[in-house]
């Protein structure tokens, strides 16, 4: 053996040792195969697991935020009559409902005023939310929900 050969023999076995040598061809070896699609396997379990659980209670989480964005808009709408009922001459509403269009919601003013432009938004999300809007001539706002 020339020096070349006897120096990467001998780093060969310090790093692999004497009966340990990579195969040649650069492939794994089965038992590293092996342990490779375990490995992913377990993980792609763990994943199925994970998401097993979680979406059930999607659906949970999701009728609480519609929940929560329909009491947000009862007490937006009742504010917004308040203000326009403060602003009105008459002080009293046109009975409307029930509707998902604010557009239809007017004082009994000579020059009536119209609930859409108290509200910040000019887009309603009723429509969305599944609710619908009645109001009294006192200003009373009843929510229902489809």
């Amino acid at each position: 053996m020339d020096d070349a050969t006897l120096k990467n023999y001998y780093i060969s076995t310090m790093t692999y040792g004497a009966d340990e040598q990579p195969a040649a061809t650069g492939n794994l070896p089965d038992k590293q195969l092996a342990g490779l699609f375990l490995g992913i396997f377990v993980a792609v379990g763990v994943l199925v697991l994970l998401a097993a659980t979680a979406i059930p209670h999607l659906g949970a989480m999701t009728a609480k935020g519609k929940d929560a964005a329909r009491a947000n808009e009862y007490v937006t709408i009742r504010i917004a009559v308040m203000e326009m009922l403060n602003d009105s001459t008459a002080g009293t509403l046109l009975a409307t409902g029930p509707t998902t269009d604010m557009g239809e919601v007017r004082t009994t003013d000579a020059n009536p005023l119209v609930l859409t432009d108290y509200l910040n938004s000019s887009k309603s999300k009723t429509d969305e939310l599944g609710c619908r809007y009645s109001f009294d001539t006192g200003g009373t706002v009843i929510q229902e929900t489809r």
